[in-house]
């Protein structure tokens, strides 16, 4: 989540001055990006619940920081103020979807007593340590490259790289974990079964019928010794 608010805080300082001092576009088009972003994500946000019960928490967030990627690496070789539409609209994957993925995951996952923490904590990460970061480290790329063409390009690049290390761990963890489940509960059956199954036998053993005891042994010398009730065994 860090990660992802240094990619927001980084467009939301830094995005309408390059489309005002780099592309040089009108006023009421900045306003309009706002907009798109926020119609496209419409029908996402109604069925938000179902998409990410369906696909994983883990997943969205993996896509937003693939969409981060794509959105700055495209901002990167436009030179048309128009032409940021498209990557606009992706913002349904960068920032909404990303924060019902959040809000759902903190939901299923916090201990008892710890969900609103983990939320504030969740919000603290992106919204404040995380955008502040990226608005900061954004500064200092463009002035660094002198280019904002340059620093949309090397933040994609980074988003890109972090978005690949998150899907190979969650990969990892998905195949890797599961795997482990389902081999120490196959141990854990055998062992139960063992368990079982020695009870049984010695159950079976220990019964009657199985056991040496002297009054059996007794009852097999001499046939005609009977039970007298429950004084135990006495001779006729």
């Amino acid at each position: 989540m860090f990660v992802c608010g240094t990619m927001y805080g980084f467009v939301e300082t830094f995005l309408f001055v390059f489309l005002k001092e780099d592309l040089h576009a009108p006023m009421y088009l900045l306003g309009l990006t706002i907009t798109t972003g926020a119609v496209v994500s419409l029908p996402f946000l109604y069925y938000s619940d179902a998409i990410v019960k369906k696909v994983g928490c883990e997943v969205v967030i993996m896509v937003a920081l693939i969409m981060y990627a794509v959105r700055y690496v495209g901002y990167s070789y436009i030179y048309c103020a128009w032409y940021a539409f498209p990557f606009e609209a992706l913002e349904v994957f960068t920032f909404f979807s990303l924060r019902v993925g959040a809000a759902k995951f903190i939901a299923e996952n916090a201990p008892p007593g710890m969900l609103a923490t983990l939320t504030g904590l969740e919000g603290g990460a992106h919204n404040g340590l995380g955008k502040g970061f990226g608005g900061l480290l954004g500064g200092f790329t463009i002035e660094y490259t002198k280019s904002t063409h340059k620093a949309f390009w090397l933040f994609g690049i980074i988003s890109g790289i972090f978005g690949a290390i998150y899907t190979v761990f969650v990969t990892i963890f998905s195949l890797y974990i599961p795997r482990n489940i389902r081999k120490q509960g196959k141990g854990d059956g055998q062992d139960s079964d063992k368990g079982e199954n020695g009870i049984a036998v010695g159950e079976r053993e220990g019964g009657v019928g199985k056991e040496d005891t002297p009054e059996k042994q007794k009852f097999l010398e001499n046939p005609d010794i009977i039970i007298n009730g429950p004084q135990g065994f006495a001779s006729t």
